[in-house]
């Protein structure tokens, strides 16, 4: 359960919010309705993937000035649950982007009442989706061996970039999309303008995600192969020359969930391996002690809220309950607690 938020915080937080809100009605209530308000610059949703197969997949809400945390508000909001498998959830325009691997599909909502407008399906088993335009965006996938081009405005799949393997996480630098590719020793680079893969730049087996720093340099973390005894590892690349100027090896195991999570305000890349470990980028050297030790929970999700620093770390515990998150400021102090949904992956900030 949540602990009191602290004081310096909630002015911080304060300062940064624009007082702006949303509202959704819970239709599951005997009593009056609840309405739920996403108040611009300090909401925070959690994405919960759900169990495979189970269809419970759902998103919750964090007011982060008032610490009020509330689950499962695409299901208030329509009446159904959210399908199998939330794996990604972008915002844009107004609307949320919710990425449903296990569904084949991508469900938009308006986010003034998070009522379901929409649906982009055709897909096999979406990952990651990565807007260029309002009216352009790309999705990755598991197992179709290409990128989906699609259309948001109009909910269509209007396109592909074929590409095998299970490609994952992407990151847009000027015209060029940068992709990783969890069956490669590659990333992959697109050119957006002519929706194909120009170049590739040869790292080390399982590339997964991926980062872009203050100045410009691409993180790439690889999870490495057991089998082929091949360690994962992280990488600092120079995007315009292609030149890979960081090298940092792990066990391979360590690599099993390669999230990372870049804060920008202190120059800083967070990354899941053996507990959370933080990378000065500047410096080029890891803390010599970790955010969270390694073999205190199971982190499954990593992110940096960039307005003021914070990090957030998703604990899966033993994928059959609900999980938690710990939001810790910069310091390493532990800010507050939150049990989420069922195996929860990321949160989106807002």
């Amino acid at each position: 359960m949540m602990q009191l938020i602290n004081r310096r915080l909630l002015f911080i937080i304060l300062v940064l919010s624009l007082g702006l809100s949303s509202c959704i009605k819970n239709p599951f209530k005997d009593e009056e309705p609840i309405v739920i308000n996403f108040p611009v610059g300090s909401s925070a949703f959690v994405i919960n993937e759900g169990g495979f197969g189970f269809g419970n997949a759902s998103v919750d809400h964090i007011n982060l000035v008032t610490g009020e945390y509330t689950s499962s508000i695409f299901q208030s909001a329509n009446n159904r649950p959210l399908g199998d498998v939330l794996q990604d959830m972008v915002i844009v325009d107004g609307r949320a982007y919710m990425v449903l691997n296990n569904s084949s599909k991508i469900e938009v909502a308006e986010l003034d009442s998070f009522n379901l407008v929409g649906t982009i399906s055709g897909l096999e088993s979406p990952r990651y989706m990565q807007f260029v335009a309002l009216d352009k965006a790309y999705v990755t996938d598991f197992k179709a061996n290409e990128i989906a081009i699609v259309n948001p405005q109009s909910f269509e799949k209007t396109g592909s970039i074929p590409l095998n393997g299970w490609t994952e996480e992407m990151t847009l630098l000027g015209n060029n999309l940068y992709v990783t590719n969890r069956d490669s020793d590659h990333i992959f680079v697109v050119d957006i303008i002519i929706d194909e893969v120009v170049d590739s730049i040869k790292l080390s087996y399982g590339t997964a995600a991926i980062e872009r720093d203050n100045n410009g340099l691409l993180w790439v973390y690889c999870v490495g192969d057991e089998q082929q005894g091949i360690d994962g590892a992280l990488y600092g690349i120079e995007p315009i020359s292609k030149s890979v100027l960081d090298t940092f090896s792990f066990p391979v195991n360590s690599g099993l969930f390669p999230r990372m999570a870049y804060a920008p305000t202190i120059s800083t890349l967070y990354i899941i391996q053996d507990g959370i470990r933080s990378l000065d980028v500047v410096s080029k050297e890891f803390a010599s002690i970790p955010l969270v030790p390694g073999g205190q929970i199971t982190p499954y999700g990593l992110e940096v809220d960039s307005r003021v620093g914070n990090i957030f770390v998703l604990d899966a515990k033993d994928y059959q309950q609900n999980g938690e998150l710990t939001i810790y400021l910069p310091s390493g102090e532990t800010l507050a607690n939150f049990e989420t949904g069922l195996i929860p992956n990321g949160v989106v900030f807002y």
